[in-house]
């Protein structure tokens, strides 16, 4: 229940409440000339990267942002 919450909605399992959004986004050079997606955390201050390294689709984009905002507000 808890990963699901987490990752497939965006909810805190702790509050109950969605995650915050990234304070900023930009795009960032990538490899092979590829620009990929950051999103500015309002926890710790870093840029962190909130697409996928690799050409695949995802069925949660935003799970990458997720994942570290879930990790860093712990």
């Amino acid at each position: 229940m808890k990963y699901h919450l987490n990752y497939y909605h965006g909810v805190s399992a702790l509050t109950g409440r969605p995650f915050p959004a990234p304070l900023a986004s930009r795009v960032a050079a990538g490899a092979g000339g590829r620009g990929r997606q950051q999103g500015l955390c309002g926890v710790c201050g870093e840029w962190v990267f909130t697409d996928s390294s690799r050409k695949v689709a995802i069925n949660v984009p935003q799970i990458y942002w997720w994942k570290h905002i879930q990790a860093c507000t712990k």
